[in-house]
């Protein structure tokens, strides 16, 4: 097994175990959370060796969230992510450095 894959798959497990953890403790926000990305480090991985595109995997991710009562916080993250990246554009190059660092 290489690191990379040691990698995704310690994420996974990472995930599943905040799933059962967040289920344990009754806490529906997380265990949805950890639901409905604890799949997406073993699909990087299928990205990463050339068997899966990105956006692929973007629109099953999509999917799972609609499907699991998950939408409206995919939505909401997707248009967070977009407007961090518009903002990112506008600002002077020496700026941004600063701004990520």
């Amino acid at each position: 097994m290489t690191a990379e894959e040691m990698i995704y798959r310690l994420l996974y497990r990472a995930l599943i175990e905040i799933r059962m953890e967040a289920h344990r403790a009754e806490n529906n926000t997380i265990y949805g959370l950890a639901d409905l990305m604890h799949n997406l480090p073993l699909q990087l991985l299928q990205v990463a060796r050339g068997e899966q595109a990105h956006e692929q995997a973007l629109a099953d991710l999509r999917e799972r969230a609609q499907n699991r009562d998950g939408a409206a916080w995919f939505n909401h993250a997707l248009q967070e992510e977009e407007a961090r990246e518009n903002r990112a554009r506008f600002v002077k190059p020496s700026a941004r450095r600063l701004v990520n660092w």
